[in-house]
């Protein structure tokens, strides 16, 4: 089971690190294509050649990223039989979990991938600490043995204040498609 663990960490930090590649090349291609088009020399739109298919494949990469961490968490749970909360590995995939999720969330309401790509920086980061601190399972400690434990209670707490700063942090940067103030630049 430990094996099979490692194999797909590896593979999501591998997933994580080629979609930030992906994401990388397109923003570079897109932009190159806009320059283009605001110049007149072609007349496509940006994003609309090479740009459109490295998103999706970014998108796509970032989905089975979140798969295979959802495979090592599982995984995990299943060898020590409890949840992600006992060591900082343990920790660490959890939260890279997290804001894979919450990128996605924000990419599909917001459509723009901004925060998806920092979340991944941030979720690289993790998975290379967690790679590097494969710790051993171990049972809980008793204080986190407890019905509704204080832990779970913090990391509730903690999700909630993340997730209210990042929709004001969007508020404020990213406008609403759907708001009336919302214009398209001519």
């Amino acid at each position: 089971m430990s094996t099979l663990e490692t194999i797909f960490l590896i593979a999501s930090l591998a997933g994580v690190v080629l979609t930030i590649i992906f994401a990388i090349v397109a923003s570079i291609s897109s932009r190159r294509n806009s320059m283009s088009a605001g110049e007149g020399k072609s007349g496509t739109m940006a994003g609309e050649e090479s740009g459109g298919g490295l998103f999706l494949t970014a998108k796509i990469l970032t989905v089975l990223s979140l798969v295979f961490i959802t495979i090592t968490i599982v995984f995990r749970a299943i060898q020590t039989g409890h949840g992600p909360f006992s060591n900082m590995y343990e920790f660490a995939l959890a939260f890279a979990w997290g804001i894979i999720i919450m990128g996605i969330i924000f990419e599909w309401r917001y459509k723009t991938a901004t925060v998806r790509n920092m979340g991944l920086i941030v979720a690289l980061l993790l998975l290379i600490f967690a790679t590097v601190n494969n710790a051993k399972p171990e049972p809980l400690v008793p204080a986190l043995t407890t019905e509704c434990s204080f832990v779970c209670a913090c990391c509730f707490g903690s999700s909630c204040i993340w997730c209210f700063y990042n929709r004001f942090w969007c508020r404020y940067t990213i406008p609403d498609p759907e708001s009336p103030q919302f214009t398209l630049a001519a």
